[in-house]
Formats: C-alpha cells, sequence, structure tokens
C-alpha cells in the first residue's frame, strides 16, 4: 500500500526522504582545481618581469660544474652518516680514552 502511495506522489518515500533532506551536503565549488591554477598563474604574471615572458630557453653553459656540486654534497652527506655510524659504535672506554686526551690537549694549549 505504502508503494502505491509512493508511486503516486501522496505518500511518503523512505528514498524520496532521503533525496529531499540534503541539507548536510556542502556543496562543492565546480572546476576547483582550475580556478586555483588560474590564480597561481595570475600571481605569477604579476610577479614576473615583462620582458621575461618574450624570452625563449637560454643556454648558459654548461651543467657540469651544477653536476659536481651536487655530486659533492651527496660525498660529504655520505662521509657525515659514515662518521657518525662509526662514532656510535664505539665502547665507554674508547669515549672515555678520547675525553681524557681531549683534556690534555687543552691543557697543553693553556700551557703555552
Amino acid at each position: 500500500m505504502q508503494q502505491k502511495a509512493c508511486a503516486r506522489g501522496t505518500g511518503t518515500c523512505p528514498r524520496a526522504l532521503d533525496l529531499q533532506d540534503q541539507s548536510h551536503v556542502v556543496p562543492q565549488e565546480p572546476n576547483r582545481m582550475s580556478s586555483k591554477l588560474k590564480y597561481i598563474l595570475v600571481l605569477a604574471a604579476s610577479v614576473l618581469p615583462q620582458y621575461a615572458w618574450a624570452q625563449g630557453p637560454a643556454q648558459n653553459g654548461s651543467l657540469i660544474p651544477v653536476a659536481l656540486l651536487f655530486v659533492g654534497a651527496a660525498v660529504l652527506g655520505a662521509v657525515m652518516v659514515y662518521g657518525i655510524m662509526q662514532n656510535r659504535k664505539r665502547s665507554r672506554a674508547e669515549k672515555q680514552l678520547t675525553e681524557q686526551a681531549t683534556r690534555e690537549n687543552y691543557k697543553r694549549q693553556a700551557g703555552r
């Protein structure tokens, strides 16, 4: 009986109630990503100088110095990690010996 009343539109359908009660649904902004992209492009256009738009790709020289910079940074990082790992493996006696030698060096330098 309820299904017939629901079909005629005179009764209350559970599905119809679900579709009508959408007050908890937050409307989403259409093309949200494209609006963010537009904002970023407008911001970039206002920051860049006008002559930069007409320039094409520029060849600034060899990439070897830049590559050497990155290789050097990687080697330095690897050496630092190696040193820290080796320092953590020291025993208590080795640490005390290092501290004693450091104190003796300070005393010798202060006596000069």
